[in-house]
């Protein structure tokens, strides 16, 4: 059972289920610290000090709309051009790592009762390293993630260079403390949930 001043990494591929899992995490420990890394990406994105930098990446594509980041034409744009989301991903990461690492410190620093999950989609992807942590990775098939993709209204191409463009799954499990596998219905990642708060079996 994860207990404070326990750090985990939360992890997994897109549309694996891993925020549904969080979400199920939060609702039975409320008191659990949470570092979320897609929102912090999020606002660095919309940051104006970096409106410039991130403008020089797309060379002339509009990916602004007053002030505000056009998302879906980004995600398409650094989708097909690895070299382009490569230099996006120059500008992001290192300030998303610094203020998760920041956040871990405070929690320490705080000696919480409660345990500290930083949620962290390319921990992988990115060669974070954050010392003395364990990783949960949320996994599903290439198939389920793809289809999700779909149902989000994203077209099967670029879901398929989408999943490229991440560490292959089975690597993930392979590193991980502890797999989370989300094919299943709802109930089940409900049971896992609950079990993760009464087991760890990598203590």
């Amino acid at each position: 059972m994860p207990e404070g001043n326990e750090v985990w990494v939360l992890t997994g591929g897109v549309a694996s289920g891993k925020s549904s899992f969080l979400e199920r995490l939060k609702r039975r420990r409320p008191e659990l610290g949470v570092f979320l890394a897609d929102e912090n990406a999020r606002q660095w994105l919309e940051s104006p000090s970096l409106r410039k930098e991130i403008e020089a990446v797309f060379e002339g594509e509009e990916v602004f709309e007053s002030g505000v980041p056009k998302r879906e034409r980004i995600r398409e744009l650094i989708f097909g051009d690895p070299k382009r989301r490569g230099r996006l991903e120059a500008i992001l990461h290192p300030r998303v790592i610094e203020d998760c690492k920041k956040a871990i410190e405070g929690y320490l620093a705080s000696q919480a009762s409660s345990p500290f999950l930083a949620d962290i989609p390319l921990y992988y992807e990115a060669a974070i390293h954050l010392p003395g942590v364990k990783v949960v990775v949320v996994a599903a098939s290439p198939s389920t993630q793809i289809l999700r993709l779909q149902g989000r209204g994203i077209p099967e191409d670029i879901a398929g260079l989408i999943l490229d463009s991440q560490f292959p799954f089975t690597k993930k499990v392979k590193a991980a403390h502890r797999v989370i596998w989300n094919d299943g219905t709802t109930r089940q990642l409900d049971r896992q949930a609950e079990l993760f708060f009464r087991n760890d079996p990598s203590s």
